[in-house]
């Protein structure tokens, strides 16, 4: 109430004592505030108050707010002018995350959502479908829900929202909204899918090109082709046209969001003497140094190569090994001019092979100098620099991310020409020759070569064809009418409205991680053999919160395997086998261990311990009573983990108080034990 009473009498001030324009500005804010206050629930002990107000490029005027309390917590939210919550964000220092179960179900999350929705944005409510992901989306913790906005049966693009609840507490932890779409040109369409598809190819097209992985452990390369899309912003088909359409987004804060041996042989000769001993591999690195140029020689190399830097003095060199190729070794050169700053070089410290360069740019002046211009001076410079590798290369043209700095200048003051290497027909993602040619001078000012050695590249002469691959690139990303924004307005095109970076592999069209393997999906399952069964609720209530089985059947009644049971209780992920092995040994204290193996009830009880970290304790086995009637049946090793579990509530005896300890766990039993040792409160 204090900070209601302190608010107005300070707005009070503004309004009488100001000039003009801070009265308007008073009272814009007085407006906005309102509005924030109206929609939003701002805790009384949040008594410290801050704010600032922006305007973005298309002169929208946005209101910044932010509540605390010392200890407390915080809440933020930013508003248009009109009243708009595009943002917002609220914390409380007090509330803590466990391991327990979520206060609140999935279903129960998403009405709070969208009612949270309904409150700070009714216009577009009543517009909006959710977005349902297959892939798992289950958090114990919290949950996201993302909402489109629909116009009949045509979704808008790119106008969602999302919204952050937090499962313990029942709160929203997250907004970013939307505003509801007024601007519509046309909803005529006259393509269908299928020649919206063929007109994709024709205009916008898919791209296809060899990807490489590096692995750091066996430092080796994997190279794979995939099929990607070459436009993930949204470019779409007209739907009466035919013609390629560039979606609009305006610069508003609102969318920010969505050597020689003779050398080497004089080094150990002298260290002999003077009775130093170098293991085999100190001496093959003397080796490979005493292959390199000298600092001095291969600054006078740089100098040779790049004229621009004649009037430039070295600052400081650096001799290092490629991390990925370690037969390599690079000099790389920091040079200083008195007045335009520093210029880098990097050169083979074997070879003296340029591998790239940069100095000050020298752009934002252009009489006329053309694409062409800087594109002959580039090749000219590879075919000097880069003749070896050149022929194997494919002029790419990029879009320029260019913003001159006065309104009436049109051409770039600097042209970065890229050739893209070449292998069976298709391009090498990363490995290209790039070269900056100035237009103010018409120099070289900066050059990379991105090349990896000792490949091979798989054949994909027999991989699928693009009509193929795009349709199955719909199944995963949804190619579909819908309409999208525009300078005028929103018109119907088709697009891919969930367009990403995603690889698909050219000849089975599965989808694939970074590495080139194939990405498996975790789909949320929906259980049909539990039905009535025992452990049904506790075993619903655990896929509630992310734990589960990936089986479309739990199959209550069978075994677990010591793998299974790990997975299952999220102690593992991706992990190897042998890095699961190497686990159970440290929990049961074996020296071979095989996680395919039944687990029974009485080590489960270690895996739980050893998760909560209590397994010292348990090691004190004869400060512990076991709780049931059946010790003759337990292992002893196991006594204090059980005793341990039991006192925790997680352990249960049947009616005649027996546990056996030594019986093969089942899938029911395990979701039993997880349940309860989730229920435990810290």
């Amino acid at each position: 109430m204090k900070l209601k009473m302190i608010l107005s009498l300070f707005l009070c001030f503004l309004l009488a004592f100001s000039p003009a324009l801070a009265q308007t500005e008073s009272q814009v804010m007085q407006e906005v505030l309102t509005k924030a206050k109206t929609i939003l629930d701002i805790p009384e002990e949040y008594t410290e108050f801050s704010y600032f107000s922006e305007t973005d490029a298309d002169g929208t005027v946005y209101w910044n707010f932010n509540w605390s309390g010392e200890k407390q917590g915080n809440m933020e939210a930013t508003l248009s002018a009109d009243g708009h919550l595009v943002n917002y964000y609220s914390w409380v220092y007090t509330e803590s995350y466990d391991d327990s179960l979520a206060n609140y179900t999935q279903t129960e999350a998403k009405e709070i959502a969208r009612a949270f929705i309904e409150r700070v944005n009714p216009d577009l409510y009543s517009r909006l479908r959710e977005i349902i992901r297959p892939e798992e989306n289950l958090n114990s913790r919290t949950a996201q829900f993302l909402f489109r906005e629909f116009i009949g049966e045509i979704p808008v693009y790119a106008n969602t929202l999302s919204v952050t609840v937090d499962r313990y507490h029942g709160t929203v932890r997250n907004y970013q909204g939307a505003k509801q779409t007024k601007t519509l040109l046309s909803s005529d369409v006259k393509l269908t899918e299928e020649e919206a598809k063929t007109a994709y190819l024709n205009e916008i097209d898919i791209g296809l090109e060899y990807r490489l992985y590096y692995d750091y452990q066996k430092k080796d390369y994997t190279v794979f082709p995939v099929y990607f899309l070459k436009n993930t912003s949204g470019k779409a088909v007209d739907a009466v046209t035919g013609e390629v359409l560039e979606p609009y987004f305006p610069e508003s804060y609102l969318y920010r969001y969505t050597t020689n041996g003779a050398m080497a042989d004089a080094v150990m000769k002298e260290e002999a003497a003077a009775g130093v001993q170098f293991t085999p591999e100190e001496l093959e690195a003397l080796s490979d140094v005493a292959e390199v140029y000298s600092q001095e020689e291969i600054l006078g190399i740089a100098l040779k190569k790049i004229p621009t830097l004649k009037n430039y003095t070295l600052h400081t060199a650096s001799l290092q090994r490629d991390y990925r190729d370690e037969t390599k070794l690079f000099w790389q050169l920091r040079l200083k001019h008195d007045t335009e700053g520093y210029a880098n070089v990097t050169l083979n410290a074997k070879t003296a092979q340029l591998q790239s360069f940069s100095v000050p740019d020298v752009s934002f002046e252009n009489k006329n100098f053309t694409e062409e211009k800087a594109k002959k001076i580039a090749e000219e410079f590879l075919l000097k620099e880069a003749s070896d590798v050149f022929s194997d290369t494919r002029y790419t043209k990029e879009e320029y991310r260019y913003v001159p700095l006065k309104a009436e200048e049109k051409l770039p003051g600097y042209y970065w020409i890229t050739y893209q290497r070449m292998e069976n027909g298709i391009l090498v993602n990363g490995n290209r020759l790039s070269v900056r040619v100035d237009a103010k001078n018409g120099q070289v000012g900066a050059f990379e070569r991105s090349w990896t050695d000792g490949l091979s590249f798989p054949d994909v002469s027999d991989c699928m064809k693009k009509e193929t691959i795009l349709d199955i690139m719909d199944d995963k990303m949804e190619f579909s009418l819908a309409y999208i924004p525009t300078k005028e307005g929103h018109k119907t095109a088709y697009t891919f409205l969930n367009g990403d970076s995603r690889m698909f592999d050219p000849f089975t069209g599965a989808v694939l991680n970074y590495d080139g393997t194939i990405r498996e999906v975790k789909v949320t399952p929906e259980y049909f053999d539990i039905k009535g069964h025992w452990a049904e609720e506790m075993i619903l209530t655990l896929l509630d919160n992310g734990y589960y089985f990936p089986e479309q059947a739990f199959r209550p009644d069978d075994g677990v395997t010591k793998k299974e049971f790990l997975t299952f209780i999220k102690m593992i992920g991706s992990d190897t086998d042998e890095q699961i092995n190497e686990l159970i040994s440290r929990i049961e204290g074996t020296e071979i261990a095989d996680c395919h193996a039944p687990l029974t009830k009485e080590a489960s009880a270690a895996y739980l311990i050893y998760r909560m970290g209590y397994q010292k304790v348990a090691e004190l086995d004869h400060i512990f009573v076991y709780p049931f009637h059946d010790e003759n049946e337990l292992n002893p090793k196991w006594k204090g983990d059980i005793s341990l579990a039991a006192g925790l509530g997680i352990f249960r005896g049947d009616k005649d108080g027996n546990f056996y300890p030594a019986k093969e766990l089942s899938r029911a039993e395990a979701a039993s034990i997880l349940y309860h040792f989730l229920k435990i409160k810290p």
